[in-house]
């Protein structure tokens, strides 16, 4: 059995606001198969604390971690990462693709930990695959586990991963993906099709999206910024998909909105289309 750990999901920054329910940390996933005693996370931010706790109580012997892409929400809790530090018994594969930036992830986990922004460097950087993801395609298994990756619709780059797990479920992630354009949606279609969970980016509504209700004081269009609304989701997964995931849960929560407003944002534009929103915690997947 695999557990989904949801150590963070807010989106851009961490909210000024106290939000029990829905989490201030930024993005960071994990997959963790007890009985095999392997784990996979998925990006670096200030919820990796979280995800690596856990799956040193967890016992794990190896572990792999992707990055999705290099915005500051989903690298800045590199530092927090326990996994990095120590653990010498424990196996670390790191994946990052080579985005329009052309910069390796390599470089940037190098700035995060010189000695004049952070005292210590990690000892458990060991081995860091590199790919540029050009268009769909399978990188090898790690974990025993069968990825694939989309190149997503993000500013500077992102990409989307599909996990074949042992058991044979499917699970995708794709955080940070605007599904504005025909090719977009098509290729987002085929890549999610027929998933037991998908882990969707939904951050605005589409008033807002389109600069036509405020969101944080601000009523300015967020078109190019690099997310989708219910709408945009909604209409993809109905029109472009020939088996729509079983389960799909919303991430990228925007950091402007309350416990009170996300749970509005729920009830009154993702639940009609049969969406979750996802909230730090463990899921039995």
């Amino acid at each position: 059995m695999t557990e989904l750990i949801v150590g963070g999901c807010s989106g851009s920054y961490t909210p000024a606001h106290s939000r029990p329910i829905f989490g201030h940390l930024t993005t960071s996933f994990g997959f963790l198969d007890r009985e095999n005693k392997t784990g996979i996370i998925i990006d670096n931010g200030t919820g990796v604390q979280t995800v690596s706790k856990e799956m040193k109580v967890g016992g794990v012997e190896c572990v792999t971690i992707l990055q999705t892409h290099f915005h500051h929400d989903h690298i800045e809790g590199l530092q927090l990462n326990e996994l990095l530090f120590g653990n010498p018994a424990i196996k670390i594969n790191i994946i990052a693709p080579i985005l329009d930036s052309g910069v390796y992830f390599g470089e940037l986990v190098n700035r995060h930990f010189a000695t004049v922004v952070w005292p210590v460097y990690p000892a458990r950087i060991s081995t860091l695959y590199h790919f540029f993801p050009s268009q769909r395609s399978p990188l090898s298994a790690f974990s025993g586990v069968g990825i694939e990756f989309l190149a997503l619709n993000h500013p500077g780059g992102s990409v989307g991963y599909r996990f074949m797990m042992p058991d044979r479920k499917v699970i995708v992630v794709t955080t940070d993906n605007e599904l504005n354009t025909v090719d977009s949606k098509r290729n987002y279609g085929e890549f999610v099709s027929g998933a037991d969970v998908l882990i969707a980016d939904c951050q605005y509504t589409q008033g807002e999206y389109d600069g036509k209700a405020e969101l944080g004081g601000l009523a300015v269009s967020r078109r190019g910024w690099g997310h989708s609304t219910p709408e945009m989701l909604g209409d993809v997964l109905r029109h472009w998909t020939l088996i729509r995931p079983r389960r799909v849960l919303l991430t990228h929560h925007d950091p402007s909105r309350t416990d009170e407003g996300l749970l509005e944002f729920h009830e009154n534009l993702c639940q009609p289309w049969g969406f979750e929103m996802l909230k730090p915690g463990m899921y039995e997947i």
